[in-house]
């Protein structure tokens, strides 16, 4: 399989992710724990309190995996598009 076919399986691969994991219910969710946490009675409780903050810190983390993922996936289809370029210039010079 050519490297980018395999890219291009991957962004599919990706975007079902992103469909799974869904980042703006992700931010909603975490924008509701962080009021929570706000609050002048979060404390009262250490173990809700508790739970709160490690519930907060895995949508912190899966929102920053999915970040990465993009981010890695784009810079991979941008390098090799760069590549193809420049083996089409060095097809014209020759």
């Amino acid at each position: 399989i050519e490297l980018k076919q395999l890219l291009q399986e991957n962004e599919k691969k990706l975007k079902k992710i992103r469909e799974f994991f869904d980042p703006d219910k992700i931010n909603t969710e975490i924008a509701s724990l962080e009021l929570l946490t706000e609050d002048k009675d979060f404390w009262n409780n250490p173990k809700i309190a508790q739970s709160t903050l490690q519930d907060l810190s895995l949508l912190k983390k899966k929102l920053e995996t999915l970040s990465i993922l993009d981010s890695e996936t784009n810079d991979s289809i941008e390098l090799l598009n760069i590549y193809e370029e420049s083996q089409e210039d060095n097809k014209f010079y020759k």
